[in-house]
């Protein structure tokens, strides 16, 4: 802890973003730095060596949403942050439905948000723990609509479900379109058959 919060101290008397000129920094503070390092030893050079932890979640993100965003926000908090999407058929075997776009966008939209280091497709159900081994996930991060679900994938990595944001979701988005669509009488199936 001792090296890391050298680091930090090193890098903000410059500002945010900027990083003081060897030569702005103190005689006695340079120093001093090279001997808290020196202290460090090994463990120093292990704490720069170390990969950052891999967090893995997955989503049909179909229809993408602030709920979405934010879910996967907080996910990246946790460290670098990868995301597996479902391919068409497998969102149509698990929702009974065909996404609104197909899986090559969903993957592309995921890919632009910043919060996003990495982005694969889920190829089948039940795949989840190859997924988690191949991409050495520390963490699975998923929906609190989860819970439980992954709990058995503990062995892997730790498991963690986040609240969902309230009153936002892809069905109740589809639903209120559906609702708000006007369908012309000679369409509608209620309507009476022509005589």
């Amino acid at each position: 802890m001792l090296c890391s919060g050298v680091v930090t101290a090193v890098c903000v008397p410059g500002g945010r973003g900027r990083h003081p000129a060897p030569d702005a920094l103190p005689t006695p503070l340079v120093s001093g730095i090279a001997s808290l390092f020196g202290r460090c030893g090994s463990r120093g050079a292990e704490m720069r060596t170390t990969r950052p932890r891999r967090v893995l979640t997955f989503g049909t993100f179909d229809l993408f949403h602030v709920g979405h965003l934010l879910l996967l926000e907080r996910a990246a908090t946790y460290g670098e942050l990868v995301v597996g999407v479902p391919v068409d058929d497998l969102v149509l075997a698990k929702k009974e439905r065909r996404p609104v776009f197909p899986d090559h966008h969903r993957v592309e939209i995921v890919r632009a948000l910043r919060c996003v280091s990495g982005v694969f497709l889920e190829e089948g159900p039940g795949l989840k723990r190859r997924y988690l081994l191949e991409h050495r996930a520390d963490l699975l991060v998923m929906g609190d609509d989860w819970a439980g679900h992954f709990d058995e994938l503990g062995d892997v990595c730790e498991v963690v479900y986040l609240p969902r944001t309230p009153s936002i979701s892809t069905t109740t988005t589809i639903e209120a379109i559906a609702a708000s669509v006007e369908v012309p009488a000679e369409l509608r199936a209620d309507r009476a058959p022509a005589a």
